[in-house]
């Protein structure tokens, strides 16, 4: 039997002093402030393309329903690189040391019980 075998890295953010602080703004804030440290012009930006994404999936295909999980910190489809207005000319910038930042959604982890619920 042949596996195909991943991996992927994932660079978590947190702000230990603001514990109401959300992960998915402050990872976008971090991301657009690198591109405008580097001097990236906004039309050569990595675009973010969600369309085949599932972060409710597991590698089996099983699906967690959204009703089964957790409630969501915030709702990630109106919470976005896309939908954020964000104005890079008052935010302090400084230029990150990591060779890259990767945004992602939050990803929850499967419920003990809900795997095996796939549709």
């Amino acid at each position: 039997m042949q596996r195909i075998i991943g991996t992927e890295v994932e660079y978590g953010i947190s702000s230990p002093s603001d514990p109401t602080a959300n992960p998915i703004l402050t990872s976008t804030q971090a991301v657009l402030a690198y591109a405008a440290a580097a001097g990236i012009q906004r039309a050569k930006r990595t675009r973010w393309d969600y369309e085949v994404e599932s972060p409710l999936r597991d590698a089996r295909g099983f699906d967690l329903s959204r009703s089964a999980g957790p409630p969501p910190v915030v709702d990630a489809d109106e919470v976005g690189a896309a939908n954020m207005i964000f104005d890079e000319r008052r935010a302090p910038l400084r230029r990150p040391r990591a060779p890259r930042i990767l945004r992602t959604r939050v990803h929850r982890p499967a419920r003990r019980g809900d795997l095996g619920q796939g549709r």
